[in-house]
């Protein structure tokens, strides 16, 4: 529940949720927070990443899709995303795991970035596996993907949305104008 709800850890400590578990199985034990985040997330992180890893494996033609950014608070992460093709005996499907979300203290440049992505493809054993690499059209992430010797695709939406801020810009008297009129018939029962 807490990994794939998104729950907070303290979920185990709400009284109501104590009652609740109670009410349904006076016998069960509730974990405590530091059991949950010591020893039963580790193990389902380390369950799903074998599956994850035998899934890979099997893999074929994997595209990686690859952002950066930076929170609020000014903390840097990168994520790096597998999309392929799984061959087993039953049948064939497309699977899509994210194979690393970190923290980046380092310069965004075009030679870090291309570090960090090797990191993860020697980590998960896949770097003679891929085929091309989506991302935004950054100057800094193209670079990198370049480097690597792999072919690089813009993301299709993020290049839409560029394409619509633009377009929205050369509109933005006539949008104004809208907005004047929307406002004055929200704040008017009578209009």
């Amino acid at each position: 529940m807490i990994t794939k709800e998104y729950r907070p850890f303290r979920v185990v400590e709400d009284e109501e949720f104590k009652k609740l578990l109670y009410l349904l199985n006076p016998s069960y034990k509730l974990p405590t927070r530091k059991t949950v985040l010591n020893s039963l997330i580790p193990t389902i992180y380390n369950e799903t990443a074998d599956v994850v890893e035998n899934r890979l494996k099997r893999g074929i033609a994997i595209c990686l899709t690859t952002d950066g950014w930076t929170s609020r608070s000014q903390d840097s992460f990168y994520s790096v995303t597998a999309h392929y093709v799984v061959e087993d005996e039953k049948r064939t499907f497309l699977a899509s795991d994210l194979l690393g979300c970190v923290s980046y203290t380092e310069r965004h440049s075009g030679e870090n970035i291309v570090n960090k992505l090797r990191d993860v493809l020697t980590k998960w054993e896949i770097g003679n596996k891929i085929t091309a690499v989506v991302s935004d059209n950054a100057s800094n992430v193209k670079s990198a993907v370049r480097i690597g010797g792999w072919r690089h695709w813009g993301c299709f939406a993020h290049s839409l949305n560029l394409v619509t801020q633009s377009g929205l810009k050369e509109i933005q008297v006539v949008v104004n104008k809208i907005k004047v009129i929307v406002r004055f018939f929200n704040k008017s029962s009578l209009a």
